[in-house]
């Protein structure tokens, strides 16, 4: 064999031993190799929830993955390490980060969980904002390549999940990417249709006989026939949570929150009647019944981003359901049907691409499998519950009297869900 031969295939030997050896990750290595990912920054922090380790990672991604070399943003996630042998939970929030939150079925599958909140969230700004890259495909973009870079080091099994928007988020990146994850979990995850999504307030008109409605209308109403002294326990409210109103005024926030009250209710406390008595309470109790259930810090000027970003993409591209005035539009000074469109910022403009959602929809339906949808029976959002095939491997599991909570483990039938975990993915199924 020639001299330059053998040369050339030393060389190609040795670049293939260091190429291993940069593979193989170890427990010592792993921040390092973390590190060593292209645009990563890792830092480890104190774990939390019995993991033995948990790392904070700042990817720089591009705003527009059209243009990679344009603006840049800094994505913040948190992971949660147990071993590098075990399956990862992509725990996609829709919203903020949390270095403490835990999916359940990272207990499940005995997994490690990588949490990633949403381009634009808090951890994830987009400074300035750059609207139009708020987008279903650019948001599944940055999850894919956090997918593919974490990958290199994580050889297990990958289950995606989410809850509510981060459970559609979940689905969005299965739809688009689908060899990311080996399994998704989607929890009260909807898939709207337009704006107004009708069948929403549909669905909830029919969760309560005529006495309940009664009951809800009665309280709604006392709150704006009784209108300055609700301002004035409202006043106080925002005293003490150090909140203010000023793009969405006070009586504006009221009166949004009186029409959205029914939905809130269904959505949290499952049409608990306590929640709308009237009957030998004072109207402060009433108010501060309301303020548990309608949360009016949603309207406040201290969380204009979180609700801003989020209303920007149900009025582009998610859909909504609108307000209902039927029960007081004879008492309202400020609000309307349509009121929540204050929610998006002046100048910015919002040409609605609805028919993304129905095609998603139609995928999920006819061609997703290896997908677990968990819904709540009385949700409001089960309106617009995922219906797949029969044909398809895939379960949805409606829990009658749930909430916008459900989890696995209020099922009737747990063991459904652990029956399909168990046949799709190799890691062992702990049935807590």
């Amino acid at each position: 064999m020639k001299p330059s031969i053998i040369l050339f295939l030393s060389v190609i030997l040795l670049l293939s031993c260091k190429k291993e050896e940069q593979a193989r990750v170890t427990e010592e290595t792993l921040l390092a190799s973390l590190n060593g990912l292209e645009n990563v920054i890792a830092q480890e922090l104190d774990p939390v929830n019995g993991y033995a380790r948990l790392f904070a990672i700042d990817l720089t991604l591009p705003v527009d993955h059209n243009n990679p070399d344009g603006a840049k943003f800094v994505q913040r996630m948190y992971l949660s390490h147990t071993s590098l042998e075990a399956p990862m939970v992509l725990h996609l929030s829709g919203y903020t980060g949390s270095r403490s939150r835990v999916i359940e079925l990272c207990a499940t599958l005995s997994a490690n969980q990588l949490h990633i909140p949403h381009r634009g969230y808090e951890e994830a700004l987009i400074e300035p904002m750059q609207w139009e890259y708020l987008s279903i495909e650019q948001a599944a973009a940055d999850n894919h390549v956090i997918v593919e870079l974490l990958k290199t080091i994580y050889k297990g099994e990958w289950i995606s999940t989410g809850v509510s928007k981060g459970g559609m988020t979940a689905l969005f990146l299965e739809y688009l990417y689908p060899e990311d994850a080996d399994v998704v979990v989607a929890y009260v995850a909807p898939m709207i249709s337009g704006y107004p999504d009708e069948r929403i307030w549909e669905f909830v008109h029919e969760l309560g006989v005529d006495t309940v409605w009664a009951g809800i209308r009665e309280f709604q109403r006392i709150l704006l026939e009784n209108r300055d002294s609700s301002l004035h326990y409202f006043e106080e409210y925002a005293d003490i949570r150090n909140i203010t109103f000023t793009r969405v005024d006070m009586e504006t926030a009221l009166e949004m929150g009186v029409m959205e009250y029914a939905i809130y209710l269904w959505q949290y406390r499952s049409g608990d009647p306590y929640f709308y008595q009237t009957e030998d309470i004072t109207l402060r109790e009433i108010f501060g019944r309301w303020v548990r259930i309608a949360y009016p810090d949603y309207y406040s000027d201290q969380l204009q981003l979180f609700s801003n970003l989020f209303y920007y993409q149900a009025f582009t591209e998610f859909g909504y359901y609108d307000l209902d005035d039927t029960p007081v539009a004879d008492l309202l000074q400020s609000a309307d049907r349509d009121g929540l469109k204050l929610f998006i910022p002046d100048g910015v403009e919002t040409e609605p691409d609805f028919a993304k959602m129905d095609r998603i929809t139609e995928w999920l339906e006819s061609s997703g499998e290896r997908i677990i949808y968990i819904y709540g029976g009385v949700d409001p959002w089960t309106a617009g519950a995922v219906s797949p095939d029969p044909e398809l491997d895939a379960l949805r599991v409606i829990q009658p009297g749930a909430n916008h909570r459900v989890n696995i483990q209020e099922c009737d039938d747990k063991s459904l869900v652990y029956d399909k975990l168990d046949e799709w993915l190799d890691a062992p199924v702990n049935r807590l």
